[in-house]
């Protein structure tokens, strides 16, 4: 039976690249003195160094949120605040009255004016109708403020991203100008002039390639074949012919049967091994437009196959997977996580469980939607946690995810947690947060002995090290890496509300977490080399930024690179691995993650 890693562009199982990788069947030695491979197996590394930026044209972006001052009229200006999403521009201008003023405020100074401002922006140009509200009492509902919605306009013109003309008209008090305003503070101007560049006003700033008919018959000739079925074994000058979407035929070259018609690739210098897998991915974020497309781009990067840990609750995942299955779209095979969180991760009521019955009710409807497993989240009880053992057992969806804040991670998995979804995990609950070396062995131990598989996530870990503490520098470096043209504004609006909010807490600095990430690191090489069943995942496209689906697998490669994991070890982490979590976790007979007959 032929067995492999689900489909991929060309409608067959396997992944195709020009590279070196393994042990050949003469006996030549493919390793250096490192244990790693000879030649480059892997997509070279996508990382570039910070470019800089010139700005041909400015857009207005969230880069421009900021307080705005103006030198001619001291203490007076605009809060400016930018809802991409909405497509609208709020605006607060703080001024004085145009006229003396007698008398004596309760509460400021009785010549203190304010007016606000909505409306709508192109290119480098925002609109607005100016609103007036009067009426109401300090810090009370009674009596009820008034607006007027047609007071005045004002116009902002900006420059660039640090400084801008205003011109305004207010008919009703006589009043008509304009004045220059620039940033009170230049914190954001690197942000707002990234943003401009990655700025992209539809999804995908290049189009993505046409689809392929998946019943194409083609034939690979004279590639090498990298079975997996033998840690370094590669087979050199083989043939492959693939028919429906499935490899039909496979043997070294001039055995197999290629008929008239079919599309021949010469497979010289190529290699062709099973599919990768992402096995943490969030594949809905940012809206249906982004979920589509980031189907093709994993399969352009090679990856055949995804565990979806997390949909948002507003996207149907098990449906998109039919989809692709169904080759409506482009895209891996995809498994479902629901994600399910107890009360203090602060989710709406429908995605969480506070009690046994809560917990049974949402495992079935995420059964009868089509979910494959249930992913358990940081704030689940240990009472709940039970409860969706019980579930997992009834319905036949492992428990897989965080370990939750109130359990021990031998709790957790010996309630039944068959996947830790990331290598962080370990670090928050077992090692409680120390970067203790001496416990990695206790740790590893503890995942081996309960057979769980644990995903390294090394590329999220990354990315949030990299911006913690708002580093603009590294951001600037993420939104350059390659892949971020095919992403839909949506998605990098997404980015930089995580990066103007979760990764800049009071107190961060850029920095802070570098040691953290060095220790994460070490965990991933000690886990692997120890005999841990690692899975590469990367979580993405998620709210880390710059992680675009399918090309954060290839800087997941780079990094378990980095560390000193071999080639063998990282396919199989990408490959093997995979097959077999999904086969054991869900009784599936699939058998892919190798390639042989």
């Amino acid at each position: 039976m032929m067995r492999c890693l689900f489909v991929s562009l060309l409608g067959a199982c396997f992944f195709l690249f020009g590279a070196q990788v393994g042990a050949h069947e003469d006996g030549s030695d493919p390793y250096d003195e490192r244990g790693l491979a000879k030649g480059q197996w892997v997509r070279p590394a996508l990382t570039r160094a910070a470019q800089a930026i010139a700005l041909d044209e400015l857009h207005i972006n969230p880069g421009l949120n900021d307080a705005w001052v103006s030198d001619g009229a001291p203490f007076q200006g605009l809060f400016i605040t930018i809802y991409p999403e909405l497509e609208l521009v709020f605006v607060a201008w703080f001024t004085f009255d145009s006229q003396p003023v007698t008398g004596v405020a309760a509460f400021g100074a009785a010549d203190q004016r304010w007016a606000t401002a909505v409306g709508s922006y192109s290119g480098t140009r925002i609109e607005l109708v100016l609103e007036l509200t009067t009426g109401g009492h300090f810090n009370t509902a009674e009596p009820l403020a008034q607006q007027n919605h047609a007071y005045g306009t004002m116009v902002l013109d900006f420059q660039d991203c640090s400084s801008a003309t205003v011109t305004y008209d207010v008919p009703s008090a006589a009043l008509s100008g304009m004045f220059e305003v620039h940033r009170a503070v230049d914190s954001n101007i690197a942000l707002c002039e990234t943003l401009s560049l990655a700025y992209d006003p539809q999804p995908g700033l290049k189009s993505l390639p046409e689809f392929v008919n998946p019943d194409t018959a083609i034939a690979i000739i004279d590639v090498s074949v990298i079975p997996l079925t033998e840690r370094g074994l590669v087979r050199p000058g083989y043939d492959l012919f693939i028919e429906g979407g499935i490899i039909t035929s496979l043997g070294p070259s001039g055995t197999v049967t290629i008929p008239d018609g079919a599309v021949v690739i010469d497979g010289r210098g190529l290699y062709v091994g099973p599919g990768l897998g992402d096995m943490h991915t969030h594949l809905t974020t940012s809206g249906q437009p982004a979920m589509n497309e980031s189907g093709l781009l994993l399969i352009a990067n090679g990856v055949t196959t995804a565990l979806n840990m997390g949909d948002g609750g507003t996207l149907n995942l098990p449906g998109l997977d039919a989809q692709f299955a169904g080759g409506a779209l482009i895209g891996p095979t995809v498994y479902a996580g629901k994600d399910i969180f107890g009360p203090s991760d602060g989710f709406s009521p429908n995605r969480t469980a506070a009690d046994r019955a809560g917990a049974t009710a949402i495992a079935q409807r995420a059964f009868d939607e089509g979910y494959d497993y249930i992913k358990l989240y940081n704030g689940l009880s240990p009472e709940v946690v039970d409860q969706f053992r019980i579930e997992s057992a009834r319905l036949g969806m492992p428990m897989i995810g965080h370990i939750p804040k109130s359990m021990s991670m031998t709790a957790a998995l010996d309630a039944g947690q068959q996947m830790v979804a990331h290598t962080a995990e370990v670090y928050f609950t077992f090692l409680a947060n120390q970067p203790i070396e001496a416990l990695l062995p206790g740790a590893a131990q503890a995942l081996i002995s309960r057979n769980v598989y644990l995903t390294d996530t090394l590329t999220a870990s990354e990315a949030f090290a990299d911006m913690y503490g708002g580093n603009t520098e590294r951001l600037e470096q993420y939104l350059q890496r390659d892949g971020i043209e095919y992403i839909p504004q949506a998605m990098i609006n997404g980015w930089m509300g995580f990066f103007n909010g979760g990764l800049q807490p009071p107190g961060s600095q850029p920095g802070q977490l570098d040691d953290r990430l060095a220790f994460f690191k070490q965990m991933n090489r000690s886990f692997a080399d120890q005999g841990v069943r690692m899975l590469l995942g990367t979580d993405s496209p998620s709210a880390h930024v710059g992680l675009v689906a399918g090309f954060a697998v290839h800087e997941d490669i780079r990094l378990l690179t980095e560390i000193g994991l071999t080639p063998a070890q990282i396919y199989e982490m990408a490959s093997v691995n995979p097959g077999m979590f999904i086969t054991e976790s869900l009784g599936l007979d699939v058998g892919f993650g190798t390639l042989e007959q």
